[in-house]
C-alpha cells in the first residue's frame, strides 16, 4: 500500500487513560485552524477513551482506588462533577456512570476540539507495533501491514499502558487446577463455589485484592483468605472529607545529595516521613509525594543499592499509602477476616500436590485450593513495548525498573520514540503521575506541527469552553 506524503502527521498508540490525556492536553493550545493540515492517527483495538484495566474495564462490582479529583488532572474536579451527576453508587464506579463513561465523553470532546482546530483525526481499531526502517518507523498491524506512512520517532506516542502480568507466569500450567493468573482476564467469581470450605491464597495486597473481595459473593463461612505480599499489610483507606484540600510535601532529606546507599536513603526517607507526619500530612500524601520523587534518587545511586531500596518493605509500604482505597472496600475485605503474610514469594515456593497447592511460607507450609495472582500488571510489558525491547529499541533501567528515557523523561532510549504511562514512570501508577508527561508530549506536538506549517498558529493558554461543545461520533 502506498500513502501520500504526510509532512505533518502524528500517531498515538493506546486509547486508554494516558493516550486520551494527550488528546485533552492538545486542546489547550488548539485554536480555530491552528492545526490545519495536521493529521493524527489514533490506534487502539477497543477505540479511544476505552478506559483501561485499572479504571474502566474491570468487573461490574469493582471501584476506583484513587481520589476523584486526581482522576482528571487536566481539569481538576471534572470527574468529581461527572460522578456526582451520573453515578448511581455510594462510591466511585469504574463502569457505567463512572470513570469509563467520563473518559469516553472527555475523549469525544477533545477529538471535536481538534477537528475544529483543523486537524484530521483517523481512528484505527487495531494494535500496531513500531518497526524501524532507516531513520523512520513503520507502524505495523498484526497482519504485517503498514498502517501509516513511515514516521520519525518523535512523531509517535506510545501510551500502551500495562501489559500482561509477568509475575508467576511459570505457574500458568496450573491454571486448570485453581491458579488464576490474572484477576482481570475473564475471572469468574463462581469458581469459588463448592460443597466444602476452601482456602484462597491471594498474591499481592494492592488494589486487585479489593477488586477481588468486591467481586466475590460466596458464603463467607466457606472461604478462608490468606494474603501474601512483601508489605504483609492491607492498604490505607481514603478520607473523603479532605479530598482536594491536601498540600504536596517536598521530601528534602530524600532529595539531598549523598544518599548513595540503600541504608542511607532509607533513613532519609524515614526522616521525611516523620517531618511530614508532624506537620499533619496524611499517609496518602506522604506516600504519593515520596514515591513520585523516587526517579532522581534512584538514578543517583549505585545500581545494586538502588535495586535493594526499590524492593524494600519501606517502598512497598509507601506505594500502599500512595494508593488508598475506599472505606467500603476495606470493610468488605475485613468481612473475610483475612490472614496477612509478609513474604516476597517466588514461583519455586509454590507446588501442586494431591489436588491442593502447597506454599512455602516463613512460618511453615500454607495449603490453598485456589491461588489468585493479584501482583499487578507489567509496567512495560505491553506487546508493542515488548517488541521494542527485543529489537533493542527500548531497554529497562535496572535502577528504576522502568524503561530508560532521555533527560526529559518522555523519549525512549535509544529509539527516541515518545512514551507515556507506567512504562516510563518509576512513581505511583495513578493518572496524576502521568499528567506532566502528557503535557510535555502535547507541547512537543504543538511545536513540531507549528514548525512544519506557515504561518505559525497563535498560541493561547485559554482552553475552549467545554459547556458550549457537544460530543460527536468519532
Amino acid at each position: 500500500m502506498t500513502y501520500p506524503a504526510a509532512e505533518n502527521r502524528f500517531a498515538i498508540i493506546g486509547g486508554g487513560a494516558s493516550g486520551s490525556m494527550v488528546l485533552a492536553y492538545l486542546t489547550r493550545n488548539a485554536t480555530k485552524d491552528s492545526l490545519a493540515g495536521v493529521t493524527f492517527d489514533l490506534f487502539d483495538p477497543n477505540g479511544f477513551g476505552c478506559g483501561g484495566i485499572a479504571y474502566g474495564k474491570a468487573l461490574p462490582g469493582m471501584v476506583l482506588n484513587s481520589v476523584r479529583t486526581e482522576m482528571s488532572p487536566w481539569d481538576g474536579p471534572a470527574f468529581r462533577d461527572h460522578f456526582n451527576v451520573h453515578a448511581a453508587h455510594t462510591f466511585e464506579a469504574r463502569g457505567a456512570g463512572g470513570y469509563l463513561d467520563f473518559l469516553q465523553q472527555e475523549t469525544l470532546w477533545a477529538i471535536k476540539q481538534l477537528r475544529q482546530a483543523g486537524a484530521q483525526i483517523n481512528l484505527h481499531r487495531t494494535a500496531v507495533t513500531p518497526e524501524q526502517h532507516g531513520d523512520k518507523f513503520a507502524l505495523v498491524d498484526p497482519d504485517g501491514k503498514a498502517a501509516t506512512p513511515p514516521l520519525p520517532a518523535k512523531r509517535i506516542v506510545l501510551a500502551a499502558g500495562y501489559g500482561p502480568n509477568p509475575h508467576f507466569a511459570d505457574l500458568k500450567p496450573y491454571a486448570g487446577n485453581g491458579y488464576i493468573h490474572s484477576l482481570y482476564d475473564g475471572f469468574d467469581p463462581a469458581v469459588m463455589d463448592g460443597p466444602r470450605r476452601k482456602t484462597v491464597a491471594f498474591l499481592g495486597s494492592g488494589p486487585a485484592l479489593y477488586d477481588f473481595v468486591n467481586a466475590i459473593n460466596d458464603d463467607l463461612d466457606s472461604l478462608d483468605l490468606v494474603v501474601i505480599s512483601p508489605s504483609g499489610a492491607p492498604m490505607g483507606t481514603r478520607d473523603l472529607s479532605i479530598e482536594g484540600s491536601e498540600t504536596r510535601i517536598t521530601p528534602f532529606n530524600m532529595l539531598a545529595a549523598g544518599q548513595a546507599t540503600c541504608e542511607a536513603l532509607t533513613e532519609a526517607v524515614k526522616k521525611d516521613i516523620r517531618i511530614a507526619q508532624e506537620r499533619g500530612a496524611t499517609n496518602r500524601r506522604i506516600g504519593l509525594d515520596i514515591v513520585r520523587n523516587l526517579g532522581p534518587a534512584l538514578a543517583a545511586m549505585d545500581e545494586e543499592e538502588a535495586i535493594a531500596f526499590r524492593n524494600s518493605p519501606l517502598v512497598a509500604q509507601l506505594r500502599h499509602w500512595a494508593t488508598p482505597i475506599p472505606v467500603e472496600s476495606a470493610r468488605r475485605l475485613q468481612t473475610f477476616s483475612p490472614r496477612f503474610v509478609q513474604q516476597r514469594l517466588r514461583p519455586e515456593d509454590i507446588s501442586l500436590k494431591r489436588g491442593r497447592f502447597e506454599i512455602a511460607a516463613p512460618d511453615g507450609t500454607l495449603h490453598a485450593d485456589f491461588i489468585v495472582n493479584g501482583t499487578g500488571h507489567g509496567r512495560h510489558n505491553a506487546p508493542a513495548l515488548e517488541a521494542l525491547k527485543k529489537a533493542g529499541l527500548a531497554r529497562v533501567d535496572p535502577k528504576t525498573g522502568v524503561l530508560a528515557t532521555d533527560e526529559g523523561g518522555i523519549a525512549l532510549a535509544p529509539s527516541g520514540l515518545l512514551c507515556l504511562g507506567p512504562a516510563v514512570h518509576p512513581g505511583t501508577d495513578g493518572m496524576e503521575s502521568f499528567a506532566p508527561g502528557a503535557e510535555a508530549i502535547a507541547a512537543h506536538i504543538h511545536r513540531t506541527a507549528a514548525a512544519a506549517r506557515a504561518p505559525a498558529f497563535v498560541r493561547t493558554n485559554a482552553p475552549p469552553n467545554r459547556q458550549q461543545m457537544t460530543a460527536v461520533p468519532a
